[in-house]
């Protein structure tokens, strides 16, 4: 961590699990980075060089946590072309990110943040109908500063959802299906000054921010 002039992603052991290589200078991550089997935790938060992850990133089948936060110069996520089952933590904010990969590969997520993004169209892809949704163990949803102005009406895929950040975008209505989000306790709409009225909230709600 920390090191701001390395800029070569360096030589590690296979059987590494934990990598900190977050406010380096790295441009790109290695194909070979499919060889660390083990690895369980990838941070590089803040390499605001970083502009190109490895194709081959799904490869890796032990990974729970990947942090991108901060990697401004990043645009594109690589496909995914296979289940990355074990991974629930992917923290994407203040990325160049525009599109998200299907998230079919990513059903086991459980907290994922697209802060500061122009996430617009991704946003969809969380608010879709039960029978049709791949993120119903997702816990954590950060959406905060995503030029969002409306929200597509069917949230019912998120029925594991207990926090949910909307702060700081334009939206003026929130879907009436909201009030079904029967496990979300923690709520943040600040800022959101475009914002005309709330609809019924859920029961078990215990914070808002609006």
């Amino acid at each position: 961590s920390g090191c701001s002039s390395l800029k070569k992603f360096p030589l590690f052991p296979e059987n590494v699990e934990v990598l900190l290589l977050d406010g380096t200078a790295i441009k790109s991550l290695p194909e070979s980075i499919e060889s660390f089997k083990k690895l369980a935790l990838l941070n590089l938060k803040n390499c605001k060089k970083l502009k190109r992850l490895s194709s081959d990133l799904y490869q890796l089948k032990c990974l729970q946590e990947l942090i991108l936060s901060g990697c401004s110069q990043l645009e594109v996520f690589p496909e995914i072309k296979e289940n990355m089952e074990s991974l629930e933590i992917l923290l994407l904010d203040d990325t160049s990110i525009t599109e998200m990969p299907n998230m079919m590969h990513l059903s086991n997520i459980k907290t994922f943040s697209l802060c500061g993004t122009n996430s617009q169209v991704s946003v969809s892809m969380f608010f879709l109908p039960p029978s049709s949704s791949v993120c119903s163990r997702l816990t954590d949803l950060y959406l905060s500063r995503c030029n969002l102005y409306n929200l597509p009406y069917n949230s019912g895929g998120l029925s594991s959802l207990q926090s949910l950040c909307l702060s700081g975008n334009s939206i003026e209505n929130l879907p009436e299906s909201f009030s079904h989000l029967h496990n979300l306790k923690w709520f943040d709409l600040k800022y959101c000054k475009m914002l005309k009225s709330l609809p019924a909230l859920p029961q078990n709600l215990q914070y808002l921010d609006a």
